[in-house]
């Protein structure tokens, strides 16, 4: 399993992040900013990116990576659960 911290710029003028939310929440991942989200996951992120592209437009930006474990948040949202997350 990893840790992932996912972050994304949708690009289009009053773009819904509808889309974009929902599919993060049925992954499991955990809101920290407004537009950055951590996953722990088995995937790769390479197979996370893929299957996010399917959700956003071609011109927004989508960034995964590893997350190490040593990390710390200032006004984060869900810290407490990503702290768990992260432990686990």
């Amino acid at each position: 399993m990893y840790v992932y911290v996912i972050s994304y710029d949708l690009m289009s003028p009053g773009q819904n992040y509808n889309r974009v939310i929902s599919r993060l929440k049925e992954l499991g991942a955990k809101q920290t900013l407004l537009s950055t989200w951590v996953l722990r996951h088995s995937a790769s992120a390479i197979a996370i990116r893929d299957d996010l592209q399917k959700v956003v437009d071609t011109n927004d930006r989508l960034l995964i990576y590893a997350s190490p474990s040593n990390w710390a948040a200032y006004n984060a949202l869900n810290t407490k659960t990503i702290q768990q997350d992260i432990a686990a």
